[in-house]
């Protein structure tokens, strides 16, 4: 039997009240992308991934990815070049529209892109990344590969994900 203790593990949500300019307060729930909408979140992410990488804002230290010490020094190269790619992220997990970010105060949209990022991070690193073991396949023959058998690595570890930001 399940808890509710367990159910927040499994499911973890957060809610974020923002304050849009022109509008009355509201609360989102934020929750961890679901499985039939990971292919287009993956390829909306994909130009933001390249940005970062570009601009050196990303640090990838074994199995834990986090911002770069220096990232705000970068910020005006990742928002010139991967702004949009950003809102359009951030459209497509919260199912608001594009436009709807345009009146968003810039402390409330930093803090839901946070928020996004973190519940969605979290998740992968504690309940996902561990169920996915990864083989690498040897491209020298060994003598267990002479005698028919596949040799392979498993390099299977528990990942973390770790988001650092001054924000």
């Amino acid at each position: 039997m399940t808890d509710n203790a367990d159910l927040g593990t499994l499911f973890p949500e957060r809610e974020l009240t923002v304050r849009r300019r022109g509008a009355e307060p509201e609360t989102l729930t934020l929750s961890p992308i679901p499985f039939g909408r990971l292919p287009k979140t993956v390829a909306l992410l994909r130009p933001m991934v390249a940005v970062l990488t570009d601009a050196q804002a990303m640090e990838i230290e074994g199995t834990s990815i986090k911002l770069a010490s220096d990232w705000p020094l970068k910020l005006p190269q990742i928002v010139a070049e991967g702004g949009e790619a950003l809102m359009d992220v951030l459209a497509y997990m919260t199912g608001k529209p594009r436009a709807w970010f345009d009146t968003l105060p810039m402390d409330d949209g930093i803090a839901l892109t946070r928020a996004l990022f973190e519940v969605n991070g979290d998740f992968f690193a504690q309940r996902i990344a561990p169920m996915l073991p990864v083989a690498v396949t040897s491209t020298e023959p060994s003598q267990a590969d002479s005698a028919g058998a596949q040799s392979s690595l498993d390099l299977s570890s528990t990942a973390t994900a770790e988001t650092t930001s001054a924000a």
